[in-house]
């Protein structure tokens, strides 16, 4: 079978998708030896893919005009008998078999104007074209992997139509605490950890209060989060400045620096609103640390009794139960003790595997 992959994001600088396709396609060139494979995005960025793999320049970014007017032109030269979209943004046009990959549902659950930079008029207009894009893609695919049982749900809540298409596949740490030995300290004295962006669903207002209110607790305890500085994370800065005692606004970080950060914060905090899968989090279990999450479907799904779940914007829940845990310390945190059962289910060879399964079965 000759398979063809949109690559366009790839890679740590695109993030979370980026990482996705990154970890995905890493572990299929180990596993598959009998496909070929068609590989679509920023040659340059590619370099590491095996060399018997066929790389295709297409320079158009994600959501674009060319996206949708070229792209499948350029598809369309090549004998690909199926396509991986590894985000619900499939080329309208494109008539040829493809499967996607649903990582959340959140502008579904949220539409909200806060998550935009755009004019009113012209984010309305965006949000439309999100939704016939969307509508399209999933109907027109062969088959739809989502990274959780909780994306799933949703997914067929607005599209009861789907649920026979769907499979699950669990993304796993891209950072992984057991493959690391004695990192060094990056911050000197006890710190609560967050990383990923600042989107109103991720609901940082709540872990900022949180902090102040532990401030008269230990005065010297930082909340430090790890985030592209873009304009979310000014807005949050400046919206939430007389809460800005002992909060650290890191930027972005390399891998081993995140690794350091993961390894030595006393517990790492979110109080988002909605997640596909909340890799991060996932990330800092894998180090040992204690993990307080905001109480979710999908919190529970992938961390279970691994994790301690705070109701969702209750500041005063946090506050209690992240002094619990810098009371008990992470040897005294009993729900590490479940961190290995947990973690065992996640793998990025088993998702490969998952994945080609559901390539070979699409075109049955």
């Amino acid at each position: 079978m000759n398979i063809g992959f949109d690559a366009r994001l790839y890679g740590t600088f695109d993030r979370g998708l980026g990482r996705y396709n990154l970890s995905l396609l890493t572990n299929l060139a180990q596993l598959d030896q009998v496909n070929k494979y068609w590989i679509f995005g920023k040659v340059e960025r590619l370099a590491s893919l095996p060399h018997n793999w066929t790389r295709v320049n297409a320079p158009w970014p994600v959501y674009s005009v060319g996206e949708q007017a070229k792209l499948p032109r350029l598809l369309k030269k090549y004998p690909v008998d199926l396509v991986h979209f590894p985000h619900f943004n499939a080329p309208v046009t494109y008539q040829r078999p493809y499967i996607l990959t649903i990582h959340d549902m959140i502008l579904h659950q949220f539409p909200n104007e806060r998550a935009t930079t755009l004019l009113k008029p012209i984010y309305k207009f965006k949000l439309w074209m999100y939704n016939y894009v969307f509508n399209r893609a999933v109907n027109q695919a062969r088959a739809i992997i989502t990274v959780s049982q909780a994306t799933k749900k949703i997914l067929i809540q607005h599209y009861p139509n789907l649920e026979s298409k769907i499979r699950v596949v669990y993304e796993a740490p891209t950072i992984d605490g057991r493959t690391y030995r004695q990192l060094p300290r990056p911050i000197a004295g006890r710190y609560l950890l967050y990383v990923g962006a600042a989107y109103p669903h991720k609901n940082l207002g709540v872990l900022v209060k949180a902090h102040h209110e532990l401030l008269k607790r230990d005065a010297n305890l930082k909340l430090v989060f790890v985030g592209r500085q873009d304009f979310f994370y000014q807005r949050l800065k400046k919206e939430l400045s007389r809460y800005s005692k002992g909060v650290i606004f890191w930027g972005e970080a390399t891998d081993a620096t995140l690794a350091g950060l993961y390894a030595h914060a006393d517990v790492y905090v979110s109080s988002s609103l909605a997640e596909g899968f909340n890799l991060s989090a996932l990330e800092a279990l894998s180090f040992g640390c204690p993990i307080v999450l905001s109480d979710s479907e999908v919190h529970r799904e992938i961390f279970g009794p691994a994790a301690l779940f705070a109701q969702v914007n209750q500041v005063d829940d946090y506050v209690k139960l992240v002094d619990q845990v810098l009371n008990q310390g992470r040897s005294g945190f009993e729900p590490l003790q479940r961190a290995t059962a947990v973690l065992s289910r996640f793998s990025w060879q088993l998702a490969a595997q998952q994945t080609l399964e559901i390539y070979n079965q699409a075109l049955v």
